[in-house]
C-alpha cells in the first residue's frame, strides 16, 4: 500500500509539471498570435504611408530634392508614421522615381515574458511620375509632337488652313466611327472611351463649321501626335497628352485656340509641347 502511494504521488508530480508546461506553452503561443497580430497591423500601418508618401514625392518630382522631402515627411506625419527611421531615395532626371523605406522597432507585450520587448519593423515603396500611357476625357483636337511652344501663350489648334495651324486641319475621329460624334459635345465633355499611346487615328471627315458656335471654354487634354501617312490618309500616332485650355474666335468659329498648361519643368526639353504633357504617378515594385 505504501509503495501505490508513492506511485500516485509521483504520478501527481508529473502531472503538475506537465500540467505547468502545457500552460507556459500555451501562453507562449497565445502571445505570439497577439504580438504578431500587433506587428502585423503596425506593417499595413507604415506599408499604406510609405505608399502614400512615395506617390506624394512622385508627384512633384520635378521640384527640388528639399522639396520633395519636405512633402514625404509632411505625409508620414499626416499619416502618423514620423517615428519612423526614413531613407528616402530620389531619381529625378530620366527615372521620375522616389522611393521611401520606414524602419521601426514595435513594442511587443506577452512575448516580454520571454525577454522580447520589440520587433522591428521594415517596409518599402516606389513611385514614378511618368507620361500618361491612356487618357479618357480627351477632346478630337491635337498637336504634333516637339512643336516648340510657351506655357500660358494662346496657339491656333485648328484654323481654315493647316498651315495656319499648330495643330492638325481636322477633328479627329477618336472612336474610328465612321459617323463620328457630336464634335461639339466631345469638345465639350470629352471623349468617353479610353485613348492609349501609339494609337492610331483619323481625321472626322468635313470641316463642321458650326461646331465652333456651341463651345464652351474650357481646360481638356488634347492629343500629342506624329504625323503619319501625310498626304494619303493623314492619319496620326497618338504620342501622348497635354493639358490645354480651348477656346474658339470670337468672329471666327473655326479657328480654335489652345493655352497650354504647364505640367513639368523637363529642362532638357523645355521649350515644347513636352512641359505640358500630362504625368500621372503609379506605385511600382
Amino acid at each position: 500500500m505504501q509503495k501505490l502511494a508513492e506511485f500516485k504521488s509521483d504520478q501527481n508530480g508529473s502531472g503538475l509539471i506537465l500540467c505547468i508546461f502545457v500552460l507556459f506553452f500555451m501562453l507562449g503561443v497565445a502571445g505570439l498570435v497577439v504580438d504578431m497580430s500587433i506587428a502585423y497591423k503596425a506593417k499595413g500601418e507604415m506599408r499604406k504611408a510609405a505608399n502614400a508618401a512615395a506617390l506624394s514625392g512622385a508627384q512633384v518630382i520635378f521640384n527640388s530634392n528639399a522639396s520633395i522631402s519636405n512633402v514625404v515627411n509632411d505625409i508620414l506625419a499626416e499619416n502618423h508614421e514620423k517615428d519612423c527611421t526614413l531613407d528616402l531615395q530620389i531619381k529625378a532626371k530620366g527615372e521620375n522615381k522616389v522611393t521611401v523605406k520606414l524602419r521601426k522597432d514595435v513594442s511587443l507585450y506577452f512575448m516580454k515574458i520571454f525577454g522580447k520587448d520589440t520587433i522591428p519593423i521594415t517596409v518599402a515603396s516606389s513611385a514614378v511620375n511618368e507620361p500618361a500611357a491612356a487618357m479618357t476625357g480627351v477632346v478630337p483636337l491635337g498637336i504634333k509632337e516637339g512643336t516648340p511652344v510657351e506655357v500660358g501663350k494662346k496657339y491656333i489648334l485648328k484654323g481654315k488652313k493647316e498651315e495656319d495651324s499648330l495643330g492638325w486641319f481636322g477633328f479627329l475621329n477618336l472612336d474610328g466611327n465612321k459617323n463620328p460624334h457630336d464634335i461639339a459635345d466631345l469638345i465639350n465633355n470629352g471623349y468617353p472611351g479610353e485613348i492609349k499611346i501609339n494609337q492610331i487615328l483619323d481625321k472626322t471627315p468635313g470641316e463642321k463649321a458650326s461646331v465652333g458656335k456651341n463651345i464652351v471654354p474650357r481646360i481638356a487634354p488634347i492629343i500629342i501626335y506624329e504625323m503619319i501617312d501625310e498626304g494619303k490618309n493623314d492619319s496620326i500616332k497618338v504620342k501622348g497628352f497635354a493639358y490645354c485650355k480651348i477656346t474658339v474666335d470670337d468672329s471666327d468659329k473655326k479657328v480654335f485656340y489652345g493655352e497650354f498648361i504647364k505640367t513639368a519643368d523637363v529642362s532638357s526639353i523645355s521649350g515644347t509641347i513636352n512641359d505640358a504633357l500630362i504625368y500621372k504617378c503609379r506605385l511600382v515594385e
